[in-house]
């Protein structure tokens, strides 16, 4: 997705092609900002690529633990790069500049050996595909112990429920309703007369 950033020392006509990550977000805020003292987040600030003071950034990373997996999904994309790695699947290696519709795996061919390893390696330095599984296994029998307590007696729904009067939704009257549309119209009101 697009990132559009406006910023003292931002050149507004200014376009930053490399990937980055929303965890940059809260750093590139905070070093917006001023001095905001040491925040501890994750991510690395942005100024200095939309300042044109750096030419290089971090690889981006991203987990994904939800439908469709049956063990955390992790992805690195670094330079025209992209791993995609997940316990008991096979490796995902992509070249985007050459397929950027990522139609051919490369993981597993020898010719890119050495790109898979270094992708694989700043991968593995930075996130834990096995305590992330443990810790989100964790998490759902928590959330198994929520849902039994919550579905016991009167169900509340999750999700927003607006409170309507319906009596002020519909026309509630004993007039015929053609007669009701007619006199709302503007042409069957009276006109003033002119003045001569």
């Amino acid at each position: 997705m697009p990132l559009i950033v406006r910023a003292p020392g931002v050149a507004p006509d200014s376009v930053v092609s490399r990937p980055v990550s929303l965890l940059d977000l809260a750093p590139t805020l905070i070093e917006l900002g001023g001095d905001m003292g040491e925040a501890d987040c994750d991510g690395q600030s942005l100024v200095g690529l939309l300042r044109g003071e750096a030419d290089d950034h971090p690889p981006v990373i991203c987990e994904y633990h939800a439908e469709g997996v049956n063990h955390p999904a992790a992805m690195i994309r670094a330079g025209v790069h992209k791993l995609i790695v997940c316990p008991g699947d096979p490796a995902q290696l992509y070249d985007l500049e050459a397929d950027p519709r990522e139609l051919e795996n490369l993981a597993g061919r020898r010719e890119h050996a050495d790109v898979e390893a270094a992708l694989r390696a700043e991968l593995d330095a930075r996130l834990d595909l096995s305590e992330i599984e443990a810790r989100v296994l964790a998490s759902q029998r928590e959330r198994r112990v929520a849902a039994r307590a919550l579905s016991q007696g009167e169900v509340t729904p999750w999700d927003f429920q607006p409170q309507i009067d319906a009596s002020m939704q519909y026309v509630r009257t004993r007039a015929d309703l053609y007669e009701v549309q007619r006199r709302a119209r503007l042409e069957a009101r009276p006109r003033k007369q002119q003045p001569a």
